[in-house]
């Protein structure tokens, strides 16, 4: 399942009257908005202020009042089966005119009543909508407002196993996250790569970010559609050779320092890096291995969530392009749950944000190139 483009976003509002697949990224980012109003006064809490606020204008998110306490859940389910009408049961998925009537009226609560229990029934109730997507959104943004975050593990597992790729990320994100909270993150093992003479010359590379061998791998490996376009259009030392660079994907910080130093030695089997085309975390991995001394002219990150202590090494990085969507679903998890923005916040790196909404994987695109002639601005 590929997730459309989205150049204008859906007012929240107005998303949840609408039974159609367009309304589904406008309604997952109004949810997780709406975490991210009910969150600002947390200690942890160090939301990218431009980046939210443009988001909550262009979704139309009304204004809440922060949590000051975990809520019961008993409370919340309570309060969204008096507000129900109809005689139905919240048992299994809202019939598809059932939920429309019911999600229009709880969302118009939200404008008159701002506080947190408005907003966790809109979240109970979107347990049940129709697409995995908000189905796990609605489950990751309720384990930030109750006290019990394994409530919400099984339905967060489900979206794992979804054939769309942007679902599956958004699960794997948060149960990883979940994972590495309880300690429960493996350390991860190197993936080998058949080594070869050392040469001198430079090649340009793309490297892949978390989960790939789960999810779509076909667009980094040799001869994949991003593979073949940037070696046509851009780059045409790319490496194309069966020795291709690739690590575990693995969510956790050991796994991206252990990447790294993998990173630093494939350089030195296959050549002085020109241009790294990094998607996601794999920018964090390149990042950390010029802190390593690991030289390349070029990189652009691809949708990266960015971390202070990731920070590239201009000494050893020359350039560095940061291309986004607006409010990514996928990197505003990771905000939510780990701490990493979207906004790279340093002027020696370029931010080049594209002008359309929610879709995490859009900036590997050919597609997306090509309509915003990406290689020109790079």
């Amino acid at each position: 399942m590929t997730r459309d483009s989205v150049e204008d976003p859906i007012p929240g509002w107005q998303a949840f009257q609408i039974n159609a697949s367009d309304s589904t990224l406008s309604k997952s980012a109004f949810l997780l908005l709406l975490v991210f109003r009910l969150t600002k006064g947390r200690p942890d809490a160090t939301w990218d202020g431009d980046e939210l606020n443009e988001a909550y204008s262009r979704l139309e998110v009304p204004q809440m009042k922060p949590l000051t306490r975990p809520m019961e859940r008993a409370i919340v389910l309570d309060r969204l089966r008096r507000s129900v009408v109809a005689a139905k049961s919240i048992q299994g998925k809202l019939d598809p005119t059932f939920g429309i009537d019911t999600l229009a009226k709880l969302v118009r609560d939200l404008y008159t009543d701002t506080g947190p229990l408005a907003a966790a029934v809109l979240m109970e109730a979107c347990l049940l909508d129709s697409d995995p997507l908000v189905r796990v959104v609605s489950a990751i943004s309720l384990s930030r407002i109750y006290a019990e975050q394994s409530l919400f593990v099984s339905e967060i597992e489900h979206a794992v196993n979804e054939e769309d790729e942007l679902t599956q990320q958004v699960g794997l994100t948060a149960l990883n996250r979940m994972k590495a909270n309880q300690n429960q993150i493996p350390v991860d093992s190197a993936v080998e790569f058949e080594k070869d003479t050392k040469k001198e010359c430079t090649t340009s590379l793309l490297v892949h970010g978390t989960f790939p061998r789960e999810l779509n791998p076909s667009w980094w490996q040799p001869s994949g559609d991003f593979h073949s376009y940037i070696e046509s259009n851009v780059c045409t030392d790319l490496f194309g050779g069966n020795n291709y660079y690739k690590w575990s994907g693995t969510y956790s910080h050991q796994a991206r320092e252990q990447a790294a130093k993998r990173l630093q030695d494939w350089s030195n089997q296959n050549g002085k890096l020109n241009h790294v085309f990094a998607h996601s975390h794999g920018a964090n991995v390149a990042m950390l291995a010029s802190q390593e001394g690991l030289e390349m002219q070029k990189l652009v990150a691809m949708s990266c969530p960015f971390y202070d202590d990731y920070m590239p090494d201009f000494a050893n990085v020359k350039d560095v392009v940061s291309i986004r969507v607006r409010f990514d679903i996928v990197v505003m998890i990771d905000r939510l749950l780990s701490g990493g923005r979207a906004n790279p916040r340093c002027s020696d790196i370029k931010d080049i944000r594209l002008n359309e909404w929610f879709n995490h994987f859009r900036t590997r695109e050919p597609d997306a190139w090509k309509k915003h002639q990406i290689a020109y601005k790079i």
